[in-house]
């Protein structure tokens, strides 16, 4: 479903979504991709700043496993979840593959 795969060059708006924490807290993330790593799809997701603060000096990214569900009546484009990514190796793993493919959007 390519509208849950944003490219930074022709997106327009970021995609945002809200996850709750395990203390119950509601935090917004921005969907920057959805990436292909050993035959399993993960999302990178970085937090939104909190109105009126300042811009972070880096970006703090989050990788989580990432699910599509095929279209049904009452959600025809279909629907995607996100879960934790509960293996350290795998998520430095996925990190490294976002990396390599932002290096390799940011040379061309």
């Amino acid at each position: 479903m390519s509208e849950h795969r944003p490219d930074p060059a022709t997106e327009e708006e970021p995609e945002i979504i809200e996850l709750v924490n395990d203390e119950g807290e509601t935090l917004s993330f921005e969907l920057l991709a959805v990436i292909e790593v050993e035959d399993a799809l993960y999302a990178a997701l970085t937090p939104v700043p909190e109105a009126g603060a300042p811009a972070p000096e880096s970006v703090e990214l989050h990788i989580f496993a990432y699910t599509e569900y095929p279209p049904e009546p009452d959600a025809p484009e279909g629907s995607w979840a996100v879960d934790p990514v509960e293996d350290e190796e795998l998520e430095q793993r996925v990190f490294a593959e976002f990396q390599a493919l932002l290096t390799a959007a940011i040379e061309d």
